[in-house]
């Protein structure tokens, strides 16, 4: 009981690292459209934002209600920014509107998070991550369960690709054509988001898929990072060029990545403590 008490606090850390987060990821992103110099307080408010919101994971060492209900917040938010008009009755979009009121640079961050489908996806990482600390074999993993979940990250990173894909085309039927998005879009950037949490999914067995997933994606940002579009060329598919282009240099593919990373240590570190309880259980009885 205390445990999933605790992990509760991963709802305050989220949403405080969710807006330091995305104070900075906007700011960071014009630095790089517009070839101007590093904003240095905009990469203070990502670093200070990403450190929080990974600490929010990592509660999932301890407890997964916290995990789940932030993820589903992140999906449902989502949802609402998908399903339901940009003019109109969208509770999403009012809510964007009262941030814009304190901070356009907050606000503008929100709205590369979540058109492009980035929360979605953050969303589906912490969903299975909880869903694999409440399932997690105590026993220790085979071989062949570390070889399968290893493969999990090829179908991680193509799920990420398809939810990059999918997720700036929803971004450009909303903002820059202003109409809704097509719907095969919306259910192939949904599954991308799924298939990108498959690791983690698989981190009930063995966390080796996320954390070779979460790596590959954090040395992708930040070699995005050090050179913007260094990732991306003419002779790839626009809207992955344009996803990647603004995932990078915003620092959302570095939260991304060590969101996976971390959540898959957390779930082993938790898997290692449910031995040791099973274990003083049973000298117990």
């Amino acid at each position: 009981m205390r445990s999933r008490l605790f992990s509760l606090t991963a709802l305050p850390l989220a949403l405080a690292g969710h807006l330091l987060f995305w104070a900075g990821s906007a700011t960071l992103l014009r630095s790089a459209q517009t070839f101007s110099g590093p904003d240095v307080a905009a990469i203070a408010f990502v670093a200070a934002g990403i450190l929080v919101t990974i600490a929010a994971m990592a509660t999932v060492a301890i407890g997964s209600l916290g995990a789940y209900l932030v993820g589903a917040l992140l999906l449902l938010f989502s949802l609402l920014v998908h399903l339901l008009p940009i003019s109109g009755a969208s509770p999403a979009f009012a809510l964007i509107g009262v941030v814009r009121s304190g901070s356009w640079a907050t606000s503008d961050g929100v709205y590369f998070y979540f058109l492009p489908g980035v929360g979605a996806v953050v969303g589906a990482v912490f969903v299975a991550a909880a869903l694999a600390a409440d399932r997690r074999r105590t026993a220790e993993p085979s071989t062949r369960g570390r070889a399968l979940s290893g493969l999990t990250a090829i179908v991680g990173l193509g799920g990420l690709l398809l939810a990059l894909v999918t997720g700036w085309s929803v971004y450009a039927d909303l903002v820059v054509i202003l109409q809704p998005p097509s719907p095969l879009d919306m259910v192939l950037l949904y599954l991308g988001a799924v298939l990108a949490a498959a690791p983690l999914v698989a981190a009930m067995r063995s966390s080796a898929g996320a954390i070779i997933a979460g790596s590959v994606v954090v040395a992708g940002a930040i070699f995005e990072s050090a050179s913007p579009w260094a990732l991306t060329s003419n002779q790839i598919d626009p809207f992955l060029r344009r996803g990647i282009d603004f995932a990078g240099p915003s620092g959302e593919l570095l939260l991304l990545g060590l969101l996976m990373v971390v959540a898959g240590f957390a779930v082993r570190a938790g898997g290692r403590r449910n031995r040791v309880v099973e274990h003083t259980a049973t000298i117990t009885d």
